[in-house]
C-alpha cells in the first residue's frame, strides 16, 4: 500500500447542494428562557434558521479545493469486493462544507480536515476510499478492504502503523526498539500483532476515528460538547464492478 499523503484510487467529486430538510436540532434552547409576549418561540426560531439554511443549500454551489487527490483510479481487483458504501449526516444544523446562510460563516476548511484525516488513516489502514462525496451536512463514502495486503505485512509493519494512531503495550515498545524480549514479551507482540492486523481491514475502526477527530474538532470550533454525527453510519454492500460503477456516476452527478 502506497504511503502517499493522498486517498488512492478515490474518486472525489464536487460539492452539490442538498434538497433533503436539515436534522431537528439535537438540543434545543432551555424551556422557558424566552417570555410568552412579542417573543418568538424556540420552535419559530428553529423553522426560521431551517428555512433560511435549507434555501442556502438548494442555491448555492460551493466550491471545492482538492490538492493532489486523483480523480479517479483503476477498477477494483474482484478478491476486493464487496466494497462498502457509507453514509454518515451531521445534527445540530452542523456543517461539513460551505458557507451558512444564516450565520454567513465559511465551513469550508471542515472538507480539509476531513481529507488530511483519511489521508493519514489510508497510510494506517489497509482500506481504500473508492469514492467520496462530501456535501454540507453530510458525506458518502465508498470503501474497500484490502485484506491480500494486510496479510502480508510483517508484524513490524503492521505494529508500525497502528502505533500511528495507538498506544500499545510496553513490550511494543521493546519491540520496535530492538531490545530483547522475554518469552512472555513475544507472546504479547505475536498477540498483539494479529489483533492489529485484523483492525486494520474493519472499516468500523477506521470511519470511528474519522468521525471522532472530526466531531472532536467540530465541537472545539462550535465551543459545545455532545454528539456531532447523526449515529451510526448507514451501510450498503457493493458486491460488483457494475455496482460500483453505478453508485460512482451517482457520487459525481
Amino acid at each position: 500500500m502506497s504511503s502517499a499523503g493522498c486517498v488512492k484510487n478515490a474518486r472525489i467529486s464536487s460539492v452539490s447542494s442538498s434538497t433533503d430538510t436539515p436534522v431537528k436540532a439535537h438540543c434545543s434552547e432551555p424551556a422557558g428562557s424566552a417570555s410568552a409576549k412579542s417573543v418568538p418561540s424556540v420552535s419559530a426560531k428553529q423553522a426560521a434558521r431551517q428555512a433560511a439554511r435549507h434555501a442556502g443549500r438548494l442555491a448555492s454551489g460551493f466550491p471545492v479545493t482538492l490538492a493532489a487527490l486523483p480523480s479517479s483510479g483503476p477498477a477494483i481487483p474482484a478478491a476486493q469486493f464487496p466494497c462498502f458504501l457509507y453514509t454518515a449526516r451531521c445534527i445540530r444544523f452542523a456543517y461539513l462544507d460551505g458557507r451558512d446562510p444564516y450565520t454567513h460563516q465559511d465551513y469550508s476548511h471542515r472538507r480539509q480536515w476531513m481529507l488530511e484525516h483519511l489521508s493519514l488513516l489510508m497510510k494506517v489502514f489497509c482500506v481504500d476510499v473508492v469514492g467520496l462525496k462530501i456535501e454540507c451536512d453530510r458525506y458518502r463514502m465508498i470503501l474497500s478492504c484490502n485484506e491480500r495486503e494486510a496479510q502480508t505485512l510483517s508484524n513490524h509493519e503492521v505494529i508500525n502503523r497502528w502505533r500511528m494512531l495507538y498506544k500499545g503495550p510496553k513490550a511494543m515498545d521493546r519491540y520496535v526498539a530492538g531490545d530483547s524480549l522475554t518469552r512472555e514479551d513475544r507472546e504479547v507482540v505475536a498477540a498483539t500483532a494479529d489483533l492489529w492486523r485484523s483492525y486494520l481491514i474493519n472499516t468500523g475502526r477506521f470511519l470511528g476515528h474519522l468521525h471522532q477527530t472530526i466531531a472532536h474538532q467540530a465541537n472545539e470550533e462550535d465551543g459545545c460538547k455532545g454528539r456531532f454525527w447523526e449515529g451510526r453510519s448507514a451501510c450498503r454492500s457493493i458486491l460488483n464492478q457494475g455496482s460500483l460503477d453505478t453508485l460512482l456516476a451517482e457520487l459525481d452527478a
